[in-house]
């Protein structure tokens, strides 16, 4: 056969053999080209098992118990280890009265030990936290619930009054194993080894820790939980390795040693960033402000200064400046860029006026005009202001608190106070210690102060502006006191319907917003950096600072081609 094709060939003329030649290279090409096309439409890539990831956290774990867990690493690794039980479960319903709340669990749910998960475990976890030895930091929440077991896979929440957002409170509650812990006094818990070596229920179980001879721990190793209700997670092998400060991390992911950093992360570490990474931005229902003390001050009672400290602050400068973008202005307690209050209507006079310095006035002119009317004249010897009070000229002096370890907050007040000079009002900046402002909120030892509010419940507002939390451990920090806001608070957590709901919050952010009891300035991004290889992880809002960790499971490092089904 072989001779015949040769014979054939010696019979073709040279541009006989070339034309065929061509003809034949074309005819391989298109081939090519074809099945280049045809996998190009039938073929895809697909995340799938396997591989191993290692992220970067600042601090130690010395406490992984949903129970007692109040670190943030702690509570990190909680939401890696355990499982919440609005997972858990196959229906969640109030009763008419909305008092009583009946939760059904998923069948099989197993502990990584492979014990099996029932309702004894959820009432064992909500009888710990009730237990005042246990100081659990969810101690206030439960307060008053009684959980009443209904079978192995049912209970039943008995509420002292009716909760609207009792569902939320659900979401935030970590099953412990009561086979673990049961035979132990609460008291006790902090000797467990189990602090350590945990056994929950989540997408991860722990393999083991490395630890330096003085204690301080370096590693954690955790893998895929085979006993996972849920999506198994695509990365089998989770490693956490653990740093004392910013500059440590950051060199860390420059190296290589890690693949992943999460947080508030300020603009300085970003810049500090030399290996190439993709940046994902997460909302979450939490924003600072600068909350007025009336009672520390009697200027403060004044709200023409109220009201002129807020119109010249320019949340847009300080995010640029402070965050370089990341973050977003707020302007009122219930802010916009939160789903639940995306659709309430405005008070728009008043959120208008303050939303950023590019109004139709110049917002310092409009600030000194209020000031000036009310009495506060600028001294031409000190440049600052003041006024005459009972026969008695008082200057315009003011005090703002801040913590020291906080950098962005810092820069935040340096900007704040120099604007505020510049309507006349002198204002000192109070630099305190962790603990010195904890003291400070105690005994409520402040002028002014800036700080953070997370919201959850999201549409609960109670703890930060009902005058029965002007007392610590309220968090009503301006101790700020309305009757017809406390009416509405109240109002909002005993109404079901949504619709009822956000008028009665429309009506909230009217009243809170237009007494000026605080300045409200931004909600910072929760900024997760990873490595290139990391596929899977989507920003967008999240309930919490560590609701990006809902989707672990989805994460993926390696992928493979696959034909389109």
């Amino acid at each position: 056969m072989w001779s015949k094709i040769v014979k054939i060939f010696r019979s073709f003329t040279k541009t006989e053999l070339k034309a065929f030649v061509i003809a034949f290279l074309l005819a391989i090409f298109s081939l090519v080209f074809l099945a280049i096309i045809y996998f190009n439409h039938h073929l895809i890539s697909v995340p799938v098992s396997g591989g191993e990831f290692t992220q970067g956290v600042i601090g130690q774990p010395t406490n992984i118990n949903p129970v007692t867990a109040r670190s943030e690493v702690d509570q990190f690794m909680v939401h890696l280890i355990f499982s919440n039980l609005t997972s858990l479960t196959s229906s969640i319903q109030p009763d008419a009265s909305d008092k009583v709340w009946s939760v059904r669990l998923n069948d099989g749910l197993r502990w990584q030990d492979g014990q099996k998960l029932t309702s004894d475990d959820v009432i064992f976890t909500v009888d710990s936290i009730q237990e005042a030895a246990s100081e659990s930091p969810l101690f206030q929440s439960w307060q008053g619930v009684v959980a009443k077991r209904v079978s192995e896979l049912e209970v039943d929440f008995v509420l002292p009054a009716p909760y609207a957002f009792f569902n939320d409170i659900l979401d935030n509650l970590y099953i412990l194993p009561k086979h673990l812990y049961a035979n132990v006094p609460v008291a006790n818990w902090r000797l467990s080894d189990y602090n350590l070596s945990p056994i929950g229920s989540g997408p991860y179980e722990f393999v083991g820790f490395k630890k330096q001879p003085n204690g301080y721990i370096t590693d954690y190793f955790l893998k895929a939980n085979n006993h996972y209700f849920g999506s198994k997670p695509l990365i089998q092998n989770l490693n956490i390795k653990f740093f004392n400060n910013e500059e440590s991390l950051t060199e860390a992911f420059n190296n290589g040693q890690i693949d992943g950093l999460g947080g508030f992360i300020s603009n300085s570490i970003l810049q500090g960033l030399e290996r190439p990474y993709d940046l994902y931005k997460f909302q979450i229902p939490y924003y600072y402000a600068v909350f007025f003390n009336q009672n520390a001050n009697p200027i403060l009672q004044d709200i023409n200064v109220r009201k002129a400290l807020s119109l010249v602050v320019d949340r847009n400068k300080i995010i640029d400046s402070v965050f370089g973008g990341n973050a977003v202005p707020v302007t009122n307690p219930l802010p916009s860029f939160i789903p639940d209050f995306s659709n309430l209507s405005s008070s728009s006079s008043i959120s208008n006026s303050l939303a950023s310095s590019s109004t139709s006035t110049n917002p310092f002119i409009e600030a000194s005009n209020l000031l000036d009317a009310d009495g506060w004249k600028l001294s031409t010897s000190t440049n600052y202001r003041q006024k005459l009070i009972n026969g008695s000229s008082t200057p315009l002096q003011l005090t703002l608190t801040v913590p020291q370890d906080d950098n962005s907050l810092i820069e935040t007040a340096k900007i704040l106070v120099n604007d505020w000079q510049n309507i006349g009002v002198s204002v000192q900046l109070n630099v305190l210690s962790s603990s010195d402002i904890q003291s400070a909120i105690k005994y409520r030892n402040y002028q002014m102060i800036i700080f953070g509010e997370a919201l959850n419940p999201i549409r609960d507002l109670y703890a930060f502006w009902d005058s029965n939390e002007i007392n610590y451990p309220g968090l009503n920090l301006a101790l700020y006191s309305n009757k017809s806001v406390d009416s509405l608070l109240d109002n909002i957590r005993h109404e079901p319907d949504q619709s009822n709901q956000n008028n009665l919050l429309s009506s909230l952010k009217q009243q809170i917003t237009g007494d000026y009891p605080a300045v409200f300035l931004y909600s910072p991004y929760y900024l997760y950096v990873a490595s290139k290889n990391l596929r899977g992880i989507e920003g967008g809002f999240i309930k919490n600072q560590f609701g990006y960790l809902d989707q672990i499971s989805n994460w993926f490092v390696y992928e493979a081609l696959s034909f389109k089904k």
